[in-house]
């Protein structure tokens, strides 16, 4: 079964932002201290930044430079296996139902899931772990609860959702105090579930940024992302009904079974709350209410039955690896070393051949170009063109730029050739333009380059490239 879910989870890695990442865990290893910003960009160059990423910088940036793109596959195989086996972990439940409903949460998340390796999976095992690490009633396990000091410190270096962590605590904590006030939960066992908690919140202010950590999640929650981004936008009308419907019937069924629980029940409608916000959280509610049928609702099997049900899926397994796994991995292998494979087969297509054609056209000059890009190739071109500086990547729409207003909005209506782009770019200025065969702004180059001052020095089915005259 473990196999099987290193093999589902063996995926192509295609990250479009793994560029400024590979950037930023190349400066930090090489003693130029973590990303502020706009250290490779030209538009908000000045930008401050509080990334608590870094820890996954260095991580990638090192599984990358020692085993390439199909190490990262691996790496993300890895860590979404060790949070399915976390939850399998526990409970008690027959091993048939449990391996069933594992697989129909990662077909629910399939979606998120299906994107690989990114620095948002080290939060779902962070807070998995957290989970695991509060998993007590009435009583305080100080040597377990303990570990989420270092737990947080880690999480707050790492990922921008490592507010869940103190989220999370903090809903526990509430219900410990809630106990102390129905004698349920002795005053000793509430104290030191406090200081426990002021010390992992402590913990998470040892990062470069200190505090203004929690100020960059303010800002983000700002940003109307859901209607800038695909993956922030909330999930479609029958997968927003799913998630109601089962919150609902797990909250009903706690009541009728006297089994209501105000940290578990606080939790759930937060991840609710999380992934009707936006789909991109919906591993989140999907592993955490797996987590929650298991624990809680009792599966009764005939163990004959239930013996023959796991020699039957035992056998499913083992079919369906002999005959899909091998080429799976193979694929996955084929597309992390054969680039173009890479350029062509991701979720989002890069223009490997431009930019080859625009390292040579560069080196002529041998001067850092300003480069208004494609937003979805930011990542691609701060890694393959550190020499020059681009317009943005994927790190800037949650940025607070020009009057307040996203990066991306900008990027949006110059790309769309909205009025006063040209003066736009040459106030950030700009040198040349590498964006998409057919954009807007392409097709209104292509009537009056002249007439804007730029000329056509490369073009194929995919990109296209203006040099400002």
């Amino acid at each position: 079964f473990f196999i099987s879910l290193l093999v589902i989870f063996f995926m192509p890695f295609a990250d479009n932002d793994f560029g400024w990442h590979y950037r930023c865990g190349s400066q930090i290893l090489q003693g130029r201290g973590v990303c502020h910003g706009g250290e490779f960009l030209y538009f908000l160059s000045d930008y401050h930044w509080a990334n608590p990423n870094f820890l996954y910088d260095i991580l990638s940036t090192i599984v990358f430079n020692l085993f390439g793109f199909w190490g990262l596959s691996f790496l993300g195989s890895l860590l979404l296996t060790l949070i399915i086996t976390l939850i399998y972990r526990s409970n008690s439940a027959n091993i048939f139902i449990k391996i069933v409903l594992i697989y129909v949460a990662i077909f629910s998340s399939w979606s998120v899931l299906s994107l690989g390796l990114r620095s948002q999976l080290l939060s779902l095992l962070f807070g998995a772990l957290t989970f695991y690490l509060l998993e007590t009633k009435t009583t305080v396990s100080f040597k377990k609860i303990i570990w989420l000091i270092p737990l947080f410190g880690v999480w707050a270096n790492t990922h921008g959702s490592f507010f869940l962590g103190p989220l999370i605590f903090a809903i526990y904590l509430a219900g410990q105090w809630l106990g102390f006030l129905r004698k349920k939960v002795l005053l000793k066992t509430a104290g030191i579930t406090s200081a426990v908690f002021g010390l992992a919140i402590l913990a998470t202010l040892l990062n470069p940024f200190n505090y203004h950590i929690y100020e960059e999640i303010y800002r983000h929650w700002q940003m109307p992302l859901n209607t800038l981004i695909a993956e922030w936008v909330p999930p479609s009308l029958w997968p927003a009904i799913i998630i109601t419907v089962l919150t609902g019937f797990f909250v009903i069924y706690t009541v009728i079974k006297d089994k209501i629980d105000f940290f578990t029940t606080t939790v759930l409608v937060s991840a609710t709350f999380f992934a009707l916000k936006a789909r991109r959280n919906l591993p989140l509610f999907y592993f955490y209410y797996l987590y929650l049928v298991l624990k809680n609702i009792n599966f009764a099997i005939d163990k004959k039955y239930g013996r023959y049900l796991a020699y039957f899926l035992t056998g499913a397994i083992v079919l369906g690896l002999i005959f899909w796994a091998p080429q799976k991995i193979k694929n996955t292998i084929s597309f992390s070393t054969d680039l173009a494979s890479y350029c062509s087969k991701g979720y989002v297509q890069y223009p490997c051949q431009a930019t080859e054609f625009f390292k040579k056209f560069a080196a002529t000059s041998q001067k850092s170009l300003n480069v208004f890009n494609t937003y979805e190739w930011g990542g691609f071109l701060v890694w393959q063109l550190p020499e020059h500086k681009i317009f943005i990547d994927g790190r800037m729409p949650a940025w607070s730029g020009e009057a307040g207003q996203s990066p991306y909005t900008t990027w949006l209506e110059i790309i769309q050739a909205r009025s006063g782009w040209d003066k736009k770019l040459a106030s950030y200025g700009t040198n040349c333009l590498f964006i998409g065969n057919g954009t807007f702004l392409d097709l209104l180059l292509q009537e009056q380059a002249e007439e804007y001052g730029y000329q056509e020095i490369y073009r194929d089915k995919l990109a296209v490239i203006w040099l400002k005259s």
